[in-house]
């Protein structure tokens, strides 16, 4: 499961803890070697008892992403990408939530100038409307894929 980064919400420690657990009491349920990293950890996670939460905002837009932003803002999505999504996966301006957490597939250099675009540059005369982005998201647990 290596080069793959997750947004988990809650505390180091728990995480560390609950790695712990999926790694040497639920081996026979956690791939190694086979499977997309992503899916696996939340398998992983599953078996461990922890539950999922839907992450796609109230317009039906996702927060995380498996494909390159060039990919989920210019299209097309790959036919064989459709399948493993709980979701339809569109491309184009309405691809992804305001709230986007994270992309795959980034270089270190579009990393850089992500970076440099969220938090260097500022749109003048545009205030965020905060209560707007509070009610983005319905909290929920969902089922899981397996």
């Amino acid at each position: 499961m290596a080069k793959a980064g997750f947004a988990l919400v809650f505390g180091l420690g728990i995480l560390f803890c609950v790695s712990i657990y999926c790694y040497y009491s639920a081996q026979e349920k956690c791939t190694k070697d086979n499977g997309h990293e992503d899916v696996e950890v939340g398998k992983c996670l599953h078996t461990a008892g922890v539950d999922s939460h839907n992450t796609v905002d109230i317009f039906g837009r996702e927060s995380f992403h498996p494909l390159t932003p060039s990919v989920h803002i210019n299209g097309p999505i790959p036919s064989n990408q459709i399948p493993q999504d709980r979701f339809l996966m569109v491309s184009g301006r309405n691809c992804c939530s305001e709230l986007t957490i994270s992309f795959h597939h980034m270089s270190p250099e579009l990393i850089r100038i992500f970076d440099f675009l969220l938090y260097r540059v500022s749109v003048f005369g545009r205030v965020p409307d905060l209560a707007f982005l509070e009610k983005l998201y319905e909290a929920k647990t969902i089922p899981p894929l397996v």
